[in-house]
């Protein structure tokens, strides 16, 4: 039975690597997710939703936005979590929704790992650059534990519409720590 399931997650990943080059992945990847949602394959459900979000143009809807959200929550292995967070930051970025931006590198934060923590820092702070604010590194008393913490009173840029993603990733972020 554990056999059966690899082959299955082997055969989920075949069609993914198919959909890719067909003559249209979005609808193909549309019948993997479905199909390895109803097979309870959440890593096959994450691939195939991550590799539709690169395919969907940045600017069209929130299609990515959604698809990285999925995926982020589908996968298991933070270090897969950490570099879709880091992606969905990368796509808010290019939209100019930079409050959601800064949200999502929140998020890849509270669960990277200590060796992968100063590259989101790192990112973090370019955020925090672009909309105006300073970001600065306080250590609470007796925890040694650092924490970012924002000194603009209201972030200078939204996204599309003046309305930003920033509140709906704020709930999803709570989700995955």
């Amino acid at each position: 039975s554990e056999q059966a399931g690899g082959q299955r997650h082997m055969a989920l990943l075949v069609r993914i690597g198919e959909a890719l080059i067909s003559e249209s992945p979005l609808q193909a990847l549309d019948a993997v997710v479905r199909d390895a949602r109803a097979a309870g394959d959440h890593d096959a459900v994450a691939i195939a939703r991550e590799e539709r979000a690169r395919l969907r143009p940045a600017r069209a809807g929130g299609g990515a936005v959604r698809d990285l959200l999925a995926a982020a929550g589908r996968y298991r292995d933070p270090i897969d979590q950490v570099r879709v967070l880091h992606r969905l930051a990368e796509l808010l970025s290019a939209r100019g929704d930079l409050p959601a931006a800064r949200v999502a590198l929140l998020a890849a934060l509270d669960i990277t790992s200590e060796s992968k923590r100063g590259h989101t820092v790192q990112r973090l702070r370019t955020v925090a650059r672009a909309m105006g604010d300073e970001l600065e590194l306080r250590r609470s008393r007796g925890q040694g534990e650092g924490k970012l913490v924002t000194l603009a009173p209201v972030p200078t840029r939204r996204g599309p519409g003046g309305r930003s993603l920033a509140a709906r990733l704020q709930r999803f972020r709570s989700l995955l720590s």
